[in-house]
């Protein structure tokens, strides 16, 4: 019996999102990824809608295939197309066009066509569940039940570690390192 081996990742996406969860874990000094990237999370939008949120996940599925320098710079460029996507439900060819404006890699480009499906899932979701005080690990679980399923992985830990650092009160951030899925056989997850 051979042992199995490891699934194959993509060498710059494992790379990338061991940067980025670096870059969170050690808190350097200065502005955090969503400051860096000009995302504003506390506070309400006009629109209503979690705009912050949605833009935190853009900026962690960029994460997930490209340099933290590479995805902040497009989270920078693709902003207004990102912020008219979610609040005024503009087509997502919009946000392609600016990705395509920017120069952004193809392996970039690729993670925002999950864009609609995370916008229409997000604001189907009940007020309550995002709730900027409840167990981290219960916003993670929702976000990838609810939203992005497995269109999103580690990312999702920069999502809730940024909420976290702006000010949502979360119980046990500092214990979330990755989010198990399924759930563990007792039902109690382990980070």
């Amino acid at each position: 019996m051979t042992p199995h081996a490891a699934p194959a990742v993509a060498p710059g996406r494992a790379e990338a999102v061991r940067e980025a969860l670096g870059w969170w874990l050690d808190e350097p000094p200065g502005p955090s990824l969503a400051q860096a990237a000009g995302i504003r999370v506390a506070g309400a939008h006009p629109s209503g809608r979690p705009v912050g949120l949605f833009k935190l996940l853009v900026l962690a599925g960029l994460l997930e295939a490209g340099s933290v320098d590479e995805a902040l710079a497009l989270v920078q460029a693709i902003d207004g197309a990102v912020e008219a996507h979610i609040a005024d439900g503009a087509p997502l060819e919009q946000v392609l066009e600016a990705a395509w404006a920017h120069g952004a890699a193809p392996a970039l480009e690729e993670r925002l066509v999950h864009l609609p499906r995370w916008r229409r899932a997000l604001l189907a979701l009940p007020f309550k569940a995002l709730s900027p005080s409840q167990e981290a690990r219960a916003l993670l679980r929702t976000l990838r039940d609810a939203v992005t399923g497995p269109t999103l992985g580690a990312g999702l830990v920069v999502v809730v570690r940024e909420l976290a650092r702006a000010g949502w009160r979360l119980q046990g951030v500092e214990a979330i390192d990755w989010l198990p899925f399924p759930p563990a056989p007792d039902g109690d997850a382990t980070t």
